[in-house]
């Protein structure tokens, strides 16, 4: 069997992965072996390696220095633009204040969690049972005999019983739902 070298050049230059690989050692070698041939002698004389090591050893030393300080100027001198600007974040930060717990009842649960007064919104939100006072697990899907899903419920595992049955078609925006009637509610409460 005889190979056409040129076919063979051609096949593998037009192959996706073997050009990258080919044209990749080609630039990167190409600046590795110049180095290697006529600097690289050059600089393993003795005299040479030092200088090369003091040049290095100011240039990393300047760089450093310069680095320090900026570092220095940026974040330990305060100039009165940023003290400014700092009051300002403190005064948003007393209006916002911290969190508040909220409980309510909804639907046969006891949802408690938090939210900011300032707007309430709420930021976290659990179902508990309110019998035994036991937080819920996500609810659980329930489907029928065929395998096809009719709904969801929340179940108290310590009770042992079913609080809420969710059809199918209802339980896609549930938790929206529950967390939008308590900002209801909790906008109700604080406006006069």
């Amino acid at each position: 069997m005889k190979i056409n070298i040129r076919e063979f050049i051609k096949r593998i230059w037009h192959d996706p992965v073997l050009s990258k690989v080919i044209a990749g050692l080609i630039l990167g070698g190409t600046p590795i072996y110049v180095f290697r041939k006529t600097i690289w002698p050059f600089l393993r004389q003795p005299i040479y390696i030092q200088v090369w090591l003091f040049i290095i050893f100011i240039y990393s030393s300047i760089w450093l220095f310069i680095r320090s300080v900026l570092y220095i100027k940026n974040n330990l001198f305060v100039s009165n633009d940023k003290i400014s600007e700092l009051e300002s974040i403190k005064d948003k930060n007393d209006k916002i204040s911290e969190l508040e717990s909220f409980e309510e009842k909804i639907e046969k649960l006891i949802w408690k969690g938090q939210y900011w007064k300032s707007t309430c919104k709420v930021d976290r939100f659990s179902a508990f049972c309110p019998d035994c006072d036991l937080e819920l697990n996500y609810p659980k899907l329930v489907y029928n005999g065929l395998g096809f899903l009719t709904g969801k419920e929340y179940v108290c595992e310590y009770c042992n019983k079913t609080l809420l049955y969710i059809p199918r078609g209802q339980n896609e925006n549930y938790d929206s739902f529950i967390k939008r009637e308590i900002e209801k509610r909790l906008r109700n409460r604080i406006e006069p």
